[in-house]
């Protein structure tokens, strides 16, 4: 289910973000972790951009989806991560990127995706949008 969206000034892309199982959304509002089997889709589009290089915005105030430019998937299983040392592991969190294509992305840094997430801590599962999961209605 599609929970939020996101614009990326930094590098001109407007964002969808989905969750799946739904009872992802429910294990949120009552601040537990993400379930077993949870998967979580970034869906990065290149914004629209004017003459001079910016996002145009629309009606909404918000940038206008261009281009299917790539996926960022994290899935969560149970002992997943366990490999990693514990100043990369992001509890039982994996990431993988996707070009438009749907084809794994092998030149992505996934170490990166690891790197970013850790300091987010288990408090909110490693996820920055844990509280947009929150306010998401089913």
């Amino acid at each position: 289910m599609l929970y939020t969206t996101v614009d990326r000034a930094d590098n001109k892309q407007f964002r969808e973000l989905y969750v799946s199982p739904a009872a992802a959304v429910e294990a949120a509002k009552t601040g537990a972790p993400m379930p077993d089997g949870t998967v979580m889709t970034l869906v990065q589009y290149a914004a629209v951009l004017d003459a001079e290089g910016k996002p145009q915005v629309g009606p909404n105030g918000r940038f206008m989806k261009g281009n299917l430019v790539a996926y960022t998937v994290m899935e969560k299983r149970s002992g997943w991560g366990a490999e990693y040392p514990d100043n990369v592991r992001n509890g039982e969190w994996e990431y993988q990127a996707f070009k438009a294509d749907k084809t794994p992305n092998t030149g992505a840094n996934l170490t990166a995706c690891f790197n970013c997430h850790k300091p987010l801590g288990a408090a909110t599962d490693y996820l920055f949008s844990y509280d947009r999961l929150k306010a998401a209605s089913r």
